[in-house]
């Protein structure tokens, strides 16, 4: 009976010890916040000197109107490497949204978003070909924040979303893939974009009806003149 308790014990050991290797998975896709890869923010432009927190656009009043429903909404992210000899290739990011008040989200979606991210100090003991450790750590890419079937989304619901103006904010993450093969995913980062009404300015000037008016009204009052 005792052999088969200890025996039992030590099968139950086994298995928590083969969860928790499971578990640490040699830090494959834990990238603890950003810090072996970060999201910096966004940007205004690649050369990353004005930050840019969101920004106002209009969106059309009318739901068939075409203003805005094809456009898509750009920034520029940041991103950096921090693993000290590994490349980080970026391939997508993911954005989710959410509209305070509608009856209805916006999906979530994901993009493109390609740059390769050298090591952040590669040292003598690195397998990276020659010439991997010479790039940026630290890259600029302008990707749709905003993808335009989103915003024809956004056109398409316009009656389960708040009146305008209202606040979209975006969430994104950047996803890449390590030269060990690990796929990492950044901290995530919020962006706020207000929409606001599409105001239509109406064209100066009477109309054409109202021209031929006058110049019939004229007509009139010389054809008195041959009664």
């Amino acid at each position: 009976m005792l052999k088969k308790v200890s025996k039992l014990a030590g099968f139950g050991l086994l298995i928590g010890i083969c969860i928790g290797l499971l578990g640490c998975g040699g830090g494959g896709s834990n990238n603890d916040q950003g810090v072996s890869f970060t999201l910096l923010g966004f940007f205004a432009d690649s050369s990353g000197g004005t930050g840019e927190l969101g920004r106002s656009v209009p969106l059309s009043t009318d739901p068939e109107s075409e203003a805005q429903a094809s456009g898509a909404i750009f920034t520029t992210a940041g991103v950096q490497n921090n693993l000290s000899n590994q490349v980080i290739r970026t391939d997508r990011a993911l954005m989710s949204y959410y509209i305070d008040g509608a009856e209805l989200q916006p999906p979530s979606t994901t993009v493109a978003f390609s740059s390769i991210l050298a090591p952040a100090a590669p040292d003598g003991s690195s397998s990276l070909p020659p010439g991997f450790g010479n790039g940026q750590t630290v890259v600029y890419g302008n990707f749709p924040i905003v993808p335009s079937d989103i915003m024809a989304w956004l056109n398409l619901n316009r009656a389960l979303l708040p009146e305008l103006p209202f606040h979209m904010t975006v969430t994104v993450t950047i996803s890449g893939v390590t030269t060990a093969g690990d796929r990492l995913e950044t901290n995530s980062a919020t962006y706020t974009v207000q929409f606001t009404p599409d105001v239509v300015i109406p064209p100066s000037g009477g109309s054409d009806d109202d021209s031929g008016g006058e110049e019939e009204a004229e007509l009139e009052d010389f054809s008195e003149l041959f009664e």
